[in-house]
């Protein structure tokens, strides 16, 4: 079985670039890697590149993006497509959001053997996934790789958020959700793979049994309980469509100099009811506790339903969709900082916030 992500600081610099070289348009190229960027379980890393050979109709700016997509989600060709797919046919009408760049062959993605780009001299750590697993014919894994540009500016996690600032966030959230009704693919009904799939919640009871924290169980019990009585039960009546799925704060750049807004990670995305992706964009500004929860995410909500709406017993869900999709983050978290103890900080970020997050709206809503 495929491994759902690579150990931090086991990939190979040269090994990137001599990859680069091979599968893009960048031969004869001068390429820099500048640093790894943060990521769940994929791997990121911002790089340069500087040469008069550079397609400048493919190429336009010097700065990209290098995305080294997990082994087991690089196992699921047509998941690969759809999300390139999707997030090109998102560029190309419009919504801010990174270029794919075309592979040497056309392609918007590549794939290379894990065994081409793992760092040799990494020591193995017990618990731990290397990606150099073996398939059935003694091949090491496959990983897909993904090159697109680099915007640069600052994350809106970094900055304060007037309602202006959320409705506009809300707006580009629904212009994108609205947009995805007309695009199809085939890989949008195979939901197999998906752990975040809230319908399967009910079903990750079990991993509640790695908790340690008897408190925190207590909660997370609650917290499926009330999804199983409040969302479970009408969960495929709700407006389904393709959403984005990772639609945060921290994903959203604001550009240098402007007040635009452009989403970035679209791995993330998948069919589910509308209401869900209004749920996870709403959980970043769910601040104040002691104030009104709906007036803090109202412009959130204003904004999307200006260009996608819902029904107001959609609307009147929202806080149960909340605590489902709360309560799932929190046990998906907590399984995968034991399965990667070398990406724990990143992981666990914001798991104290949506705890307390948690226990609050189950205090009013439960």
């Amino acid at each position: 079985m495929a491994c759902w992500f690579i150990v931090r600081n086991s990939l190979s610099i040269p090994a990137l670039k001599r990859v680069l070289s091979d599968h893009y348009p960048f031969k004869n190229s001068k390429i820099e890697i500048i640093k790894e960027l943060s990521g769940f379980v994929d791997k990121n890393y911002l790089f340069t590149v500087s040469s008069n050979d550079v397609d400048k109709e493919e190429c336009a700016s010097t700065n990209y993006v290098l995305k080294i997509m997990n082994p087991k989600d690089s196992s699921l060709n047509l998941r690969t497509d759809l999300v390139t797919a999707a997030m090109s046919h998102a560029y190309s009408h419009g919504i801010p959001c990174p270029k794919l760049i075309p592979s040497e062959v056309g392609q918007l993605f590549a794939a290379v053997r894990t065994s081409d780009l793992i760092n040799t001299s990494c020591e193995r750590k017990e618990g731990a996934c290397e990606g150099t697993e073996v398939d059935s014919e003694g091949h090491s894994a496959v990983c897909h790789m993904v090159v697109m540009s680099y915007i640069s500016g600052v994350d809106m996690s970094k900055v304060p958020h007037p309602k202006d600032l959320l409705y506009q966030y809300g707006s580009l959230a629904g212009k994108l959700d609205s947009l995805w009704l007309n695009f199809s693919h085939p890989g949008i009904s195979d939901e197999s793979h998906d752990e975040c799939d809230l319908t399967k919640l009910p079903n990750q009871k079990h991993l509640l049994s790695d908790i340690r924290n008897p408190d925190l169980q207590s909660t997370l019990v609650r917290g499926i309980c009330v999804y199983e009585e409040r969302v479970h039960p009408i969960y495929h009546t709700l407006k389904p469509g393709l959403i984005h799925a990772d639609f945060h704060d921290c994903n959203i750049i604001i550009e240098k100099d402007s007040n635009i807004l452009n989403i970035v990670d679209f791995n993330d995305l998948r069919r589910a009811p509308f209401v869900v992706e209004l749920a996870i964009m709403s959980i970043d500004f769910l601040k104040d506790l002691t104030g009104s929860i709906k007036e803090q995410i109202d412009p959130v909500i204003k904004g999307y339903c200006q260009h996608n709406p819902l029904p107001q017993v959609e609307l009147d869900l929202l806080m149960y969709v909340i605590i489902g999709r709360l309560t799932q983050a929190i046990i998906l978290c907590i399984q995968a900082s034991a399965k990667d103890p070398t990406n724990v900080d990143y992981i666990v970020e914001k798991l104290d916030d949506h705890e307390l997050l948690l226990n609050s709206l189950l205090h009013l809503y439960a």
